[in-house]
């Protein structure tokens, strides 16, 4: 937080902010380009997905998907879940495809909330999915 303060303090006078059309489309378009570059050339074998809900400044649900490995952490993902129940078949899908997207030959481990659809759905999780060497430990916290 002090490094964006600072940030925006060292900013000049007569800094004008982008839109926000350019920052929904091309300054966003960039940034996930950026990103997706990075996590196309992770060297670290074992990644963690880490997914938790959230709210917008709209106070709307959110999902979000992390991948992180021991030096790096990236945001991937957000899905908004207004008028979505969260079941465990549902939250089971949505880490599933996010870890089928990213590499599931990377992903060892999940790691989310305690809710109670999750403590379902860590049953099942990764049956799914296709087998790999990783094994798909999976770790709720609180």
């Amino acid at each position: 937080f002090k490094l964006m303060v600072d940030t925006i303090r060292a900013a000049p006078l007569n800094y004008k902010l982008p839109s926000r059309e350019a920052v929904s489309s091309d300054i966003l378009d960039r940034s996930y380009d950026q990103i997706k570059s990075k996590i196309d050339k992770l060297e670290d074998d074992a990644v963690t997905l880490q997914t938790d809900g959230w709210r917008d400044t709209q106070r709307r649900p959110l999902l979000n998907v992390l991948f992180g490995t021991v030096s790096k952490t990236f945001y991937y993902t957000s899905k908004e879940t207004l008028g979505i129940s969260k079941t465990a078949d549902y939250l089971e899908d949505f880490i599933c495809s996010s870890i089928k997207e990213f590499d599931a030959s990377k992903v060892y481990q999940v790691i989310t909330d305690n809710a109670s659809a999750v403590s379902k759905s860590k049953r099942q999780s990764f049956r799914n999915l296709p087998s790999h060497s990783n094994g798909g430990m999976y770790i709720p916290f609180s």
